[in-house]
């Protein structure tokens, strides 16, 4: 199996490699030969002892529905963006409240993330979640360049303001 962010362990190597390394993962790069390795071997592990198959696909679009039922508590949660999406319906049915109270609700105490772990900015958020299809890959490319555009304009804020003032 191709090691990119459709490997069902991609998740979980690359926020190991977040937290080792400081690694940003894209969809091709997800993480350092050492954490691949890591997550491949915990993952094999955790699926001999629960007797699962060693093998299976990665599903985007599967709901985690106790994350979804934490998040509609309150509970502080990480949701991918098809879980984020059932907590704010769920919210909307069970409050009786309209969408942007339900997506204000969801902001205070939910993070969501890319297929590799990433936190979405608000924006791409809505952006995603506003459109008919977005792959993994495309919500995973988007995520990257963001944080990249965000990093590179803090840089420029930064650099400017240790750069002396002509007299």
């Amino acid at each position: 199996m191709i090691r990119n962010g459709s490997h069902p362990v991609a998740s979980a190597a690359a926020r190991l490699c977040r937290s080792l390394h400081d690694h940003t993962p894209s969809w091709e790069d997800v993480a350092c030969p050492e954490c691949w390795e890591t997550a491949l071997i915990a993952d094999k592990e955790a699926a001999a002892e629960a007797g699962l198959p060693e093998v299976c696909e990665a599903d985007p679009e599967l709901i985690d529905e106790v994350a979804v039922e934490r998040a509609v508590a309150g509970k502080a949660v990480e949701l991918t963006v098809a879980e984020w999406q059932a907590a704010k319906l769920a919210l909307m049915q069970r409050r009786q409240v309209g969408l942007c109270h339900a997506r204000y609700l969801l902001s205070r105490t939910v993070t969501v993330v890319d297929a590799l772990g990433s936190p979405l900015d608000p924006r791409l958020l809505g952006q995603v979640s506003g459109a008919r299809s977005f792959s993994p890959a495309r919500v995973v490319t988007l995520a990257a360049l963001t944080r990249a555009r965000r990093q590179a304009s803090r840089r420029e804020v930064f650099a400017a303001g240790l750069v002396p003032q002509a007299a």
